[in-house]
């Protein structure tokens, strides 16, 4: 996990070192869950991809994160548009933040 957590500059523009740390630190635990067991790992995988988008990441800072685990890594680039596309119609038509997370802690 610790080579794919590489953040794009864009990702953190205009934070302090501490925001950035603690934004890294969100992102890294967000990923880290793609590895726990589920039942559902397409839900799961949706709510994730819903909280990193609500962090600011943008689609391309996203897929390097996520391609090696759960469905990105088995189901590759046409799972991840698929599931980023309709988190990004989610986010938009619910106009929730990151403080509304849909990933059960």
């Amino acid at each position: 996990m610790g080579s794919r957590l590489t953040s794009s500059p864009a990702a953190t523009a205009g934070f302090s070192a501490d925001q950035a740390r603690s934004r890294h630190a969100e992102v890294a635990e967000l990923i880290g869950r793609l590895e726990m067991p589920t039942r559902d790992r397409s839900r799961r995988d949706f709510a994730i991809v819903c909280d990193l988008l609500r962090l600011g990441l943008a689609k391309e800072d996203i897929w390097p994160l996520v391609s090696a685990s759960s469905k990105f890594e088995s189901a590759g680039r046409p799972y991840f548009d698929l599931t980023i596309t309709n988190a990004e119609r989610r986010i938009l038509l619910d106009g929730t933040t990151a403080s509304q997370s849909l990933v059960p802690t």
